[in-house]
C-alpha cells in the first residue's frame, strides 16, 4: 500500500501527539494547515473570510521559519476556524506569492480541512476530509 506524504506527516503527527501532549494540533485535526517548503524564512498574512456576510472569522500575520522542499516541521495550524459554511482563505507572503481559495465545509461537524503549502513561487491549496 503506497502512502501520500500527507498521510505519513498525520500518522507522524498523531503519534507525536501522544508524546507531546493533548496541546498539540495534527495536521487533520487543523481547519487550515500552513507549511512552508522554501529555504527562507517568511512572512506571511492569513485572512479567513465567511462568504455568506463578508464576516471575517480570522487575521493572522506571522513568520515561518525556512522549511526547504522535504521539510515539513515549518508549519502553523488553526483549528476551529471554519465549521459548516463556505469561506475565502487567502494567504499573502510579504515580497513573494499570495493564494486565495474558497473552501467549503458544509458539514456542521467540521469533517474538512485545507493543507496551505508555500512555495517559492506560489501557494498551494488541498483539501482533506478527516
Amino acid at each position: 500500500m503506497d502512502f501520500t506524504r500527507r498521510q505519513i506527516v498525520a500518522g507522524l503527527g498523531l503519534g507525536m501527539g501522544g508524546v507531546a501532549g493533548c496541546s498539540a494540533i495534527t495536521d487533520h485535526q487543523a481547519d487550515i494547515s500552513i507549511v512552508n517548503k522554501t529555504t527562507a524564512a517568511v512572512d506571511a498574512t492569513l485572512e479567513v473570510t465567511r462568504l455568506s456576510d463578508g464576516k471575517q472569522l480570522l487575521r493572522d500575520a506571522f513568520t515561518l521559519p525556512p522549511g526547504g522542499p522535504e521539510e515539513y516541521t515549518s508549519k502553523k495550524a488553526y483549528k476551529e476556524v471554519v465549521g459548516g459554511e463556505t469561506t475565502r482563505i487567502h494567504l499573502a507572503v510579504e515580497n513573494g506569492p499570495e493564494g486565495t481559495y474558497e473552501f467549503a465545509d458544509e458539514e456542521k461537524t467540521d469533517a474538512k480541512g485545507v493543507f496551505i503549502d508555500v512555495l517559492p513561487e506560489s501557494i498551494e491549496f488541498e483539501e482533506f476530509v478527516r
